[in-house]
């Protein structure tokens, strides 16, 4: 199949999507950066003769004691997904009234915050807002405006502050020790719990090693240890940084509250067999392994955004485990009503088969026009050769912006996962 054959194959199967990229099954797609999870990957399974599975027989080494050996958290919780153990975390901790200041947040976590009673707050470092600027800590907190906001809220309608290393919604960026550290230092003055969304900390942990000096000699492990000690608990997707398409966790040093959670999980299900333990197990048993996967990962995400480096919609400097591009009314020259970021996305799809994903703006980011689409990198499946080649396409579609067609809403779906499923049409 030729260039010309291909295109039109591509538009029929838009076509048959109503032109959104949400619908395309996997098999359409040439190269699919829309998300750094494993969840839909089919990995090999674990051996059961295998040396790892030989000595968990003959022991009482558990995932969750795994867990607690690395991240410091003596009381842990497997589950199935991150996203259930936000739920988890949500439920058991939040009221009506209740306010959550911390990083920008990830939809679902956002949404279990919403959906039991509580409004976030995000008081994130004024640099996040900058995409141009090369400061290496843009996912640091404001600690002033975190200050502020307790003041005006409350200490006891807090339930917690919830920080996410590598924060996703700001471009992948990663908050220093420095300031995690300042963030515990005012919680605990004001008796105020932290909790992580962990689901990156590995590839913060190695970005701190390379951006703060005092940690360029320190392992990974030690930082991760280090960063884990100045939190309360977390909530973790394993399928970003580990080799497993299940499994997440919800981990604390609070007793009281893990029982009143596990109270949930026996009425609700962890969502994990014990076979899917195991396998959890074994993704984590070798944390040089993940490491070294994670490195390259990293590496590789360097090598796209230095590829990438030369326009300026590209967020600087680079993340962990995603290319952020700001496909902004601004800097398309689409009106918001068209949606430039899906039609970016939707001209990349149609001309070379790469599909990415919308970030979902803040509204401090919307104000600052910032409208972030995303290239996420899983820890497995990629070559140096494959993102070469999609830096090259990606460059050809922002070379060629002006003649990126609007797509208007022809269908739109309501409820939480709606814009998943409504169809649009190109705007000539």
């Amino acid at each position: 199949m030729n260039l010309t054959e291909a295109r039109s194959h591509r538009m029929q199967v838009l076509e048959l999507a109503g032109h959104n990229l949400d619908i395309i099954p996997s098999e359409k797609i040439t190269l699919d950066l829309q998300s750094d999870s494993l969840m839909h990957k089919s990995l090999p399974p674990v051996g059961y003769g295998s040396e790892f599975h030989q000595e968990r027989c003959h022991s009482n080494i558990s995932v969750e004691d795994i867990f607690s050996r690395y991240f410091g958290f003596p009381y842990v919780m497997a589950v199935s997904q991150g996203r259930l153990a936000e739920a988890i975390l949500s439920h058991a901790t939040i009221r009506n009234g209740h306010y959550i200041p911390g990083s920008s947040l990830f939809p679902t976590t956002k949404v279990h915050q919403e959906r039991n009673g509580a409004t976030p707050v995000e008081v994130m470092s004024a640099e996040s807002l900058d995409v141009a600027s090369p400061y290496p800590f843009k996912g640091n907190i404001d600690i002033a405006a975190l200050e502020q906001v307790i003041q005006t809220y409350h200490p006891r309608w807090i339930p917690y502050i919830c920080v996410e290393p590598c924060n996703n919604a700001v471009g992948g960026h990663p908050i220093s020790l420095e300031n995690m550290r300042a963030v515990a230092d005012l919680a605990h003055h004001y008796h105020i719990p932290v909790y992580l969304d962990a689901c990156r900390i590995i590839d913060n942990a190695y970005l701190i090693q390379e951006r703060e000096d005092q940690y360029r000699n320190t392992p990974v492990g030690e930082i991760i240890r280090e960063f884990c000690s100045y939190a309360d608990g977390c909530t973790m997707s394993a399928t970003k940084d580990f080799p497993t398409s299940i499994g997440g966790f919800f981990a604390t040093r609070d007793p009281e509250l893990f029982y009143r959670c596990v109270d949930q999980v026996a009425l609700l299900g962890s969502g994990l067999s014990h076979v899917a333990k195991e396998n959890l197990a074994y993704a984590m048993n070798n944390m040089d392994d993940v490491f070294e996967r994670v490195r390259k990962r990293m590496n590789i995400v360097k090598k796209l955004h230095d590829a990438l480096q030369a326009h300026p919609v590209v967020a600087r400097p680079a993340g962990g485990h995603a290319i952020f591009l700001n496909a902004s009314t601004q800097n398309l020259g689409i009106p918001h009503q068209l949606h430039p970021e899906q039609a970016f996305l939707h001209r990349l799809f149609s001309d070379y088969g790469i599909r990415g994903s919308v970030n979902h703006s803040s509204p401090a980011q919307i104000a600052n026009n910032i409208s972030f689409v995303r290239f996420a990198l899983p820890i497995m499946g990629l070559s140096v050769e494959e993102i070469a080649k999609a830096a090259d396409d990606i460059s050809a579609v922002l070379a060629d912006k002006d003649s990126i067609q609007g797509l208007e809403i022809v269908k739109k779906y309501p409820g939480l996962t709606g814009f998943m499923r409504s169809h649009y049409r190109p705007v000539t």
